[in-house]
C-alpha cells in the first residue's frame, strides 16, 4: 500500500501519480536498443550542447556528501531511459550502493514523499522518492530511495547540502542507485507536461555539457 504523501496545494489521486512516475521511469538503467531512440539520441546531443548553465554559476551540488566519489552509470540522452520521448533526456543516474547519504542539490521545499515500498521488486511505480520545489518553480527528484529511508518532512525548506534520504533498489531499478533530475515547474508532482532541465554541479570536475556517462565525479569542497 503506497504510503504517497503530497502538498495540498499539488493534490492529485496518488494512483495517477504512481502510473505516472512508472511511465516517466520506464526502463530505467536498461537499453532499449531501438534505432530510432539511438538517432533521437544524437539529435539531442546537437540541440542540447548549448543548454547547459555555466558551471561557475550553477545553483546546484553533487547530491551526496563532499569528498565521496560515484560513478555516473546513465547520463544525458541516452537511448535507455534518459530520452527525450520519456521527457528525462537530462536525467543523471548515479551508482549511490544501498544505504549512502542523499543530499539536497539545492534549497527548496519538500512537496512530494514516497517511502512505502521495499527495496528489489523491479516493479514499474514502486520507486521510494523526494520532490523538492525550487524557488523558481524547478522541481528536483531524488528517485529509487531504499524502504522509510526519506529524511524530511512534507512541507519542510531544506538547504543545499541537507540529508534529505538514503539510497535504495526500490522500484523499476536494475541495481541499488540514485536518479536525479530536474524538471521544468508548474506542474505539480504528477508532473505532466513537465520537461527535464539540463544541469551542472559547481562542485566537482569540469562538465560543459552535463556529467558524462562512465565517468566518476567527486563532490568537492564549495
Amino acid at each position: 500500500m503506497s504510503d504517497l504523501k503530497f502538498l495540498s496545494s499539488y493534490a492529485v489521486d496518488s494512483s495517477t501519480i504512481a502510473i505516472l512516475l512508472a511511465l516517466l521511469l520506464l526502463g530505467c538503467g536498461k537499453d532499449s536498443g531501438d534505432d530510432s531512440n539511438k538517432r533521437q539520441d544524437a539529435q539531442c546531443i546537437l540541440d542540447s550542447e548549448d543548454l547547459y548553465p555555466d558551471q561557475s554559476t550553477s545553483l546546484y551540488i553533487l547530491p551526496w556528501t563532499i569528498g565521496e566519489t560515484y560513478l555516473v552509470t546513465q547520463g544525458n540522452c541516452t537511448n535507455r531511459s534518459h530520452r527525450v520521448q520519456l521527457n528525462q533526456q537530462f536525467a543523471y543516474d548515479f551508482n549511490l550502493p544501498l544505504g549512502t547519504i542523499v543530499r539536497a542539490a539545492r534549497d527548496g521545499v519538500v512537496i512530494v514523499i514516497e517511502e512505502s515500498y521495499p527495496d528489489g521488486t523491479k516493479v514499474p511505480g514502486e520507486e521510494n522518492y523526494v520532490s523538492i520545489q525550487h524557488d523558481d518553480t524547478t522541481v528536483a527528484r531524488y528517485i529509487h530511495l531504499t524502504s522509510n529511508g526519506v529524511n524530511v518532512n512534507l512541507g519542510e525548506r531544506v538547504q543545499r547540502g541537507q540529508a534529505i534520504g538514503i539510497s535504495g533498489n526500490s522500484g523499476n531499478s536494475t541495481g541499488a542507485h540514485l536518479h536525479f533530475d530536474v524538471m521544468d515547474g508548474n506542474c505539480g508532482p504528477q508532473f505532466i507536461d513537465c520537461h527535464s532541465l539540463a544541469t551542472t554541479f559547481m562542485n566537482t570536475a569540469p562538465h560543459p555539457h552535463g556529467l558524462q556517462e562512465k565517468v566518476a565525479y567527486t563532490a568537492e569542497p564549495l
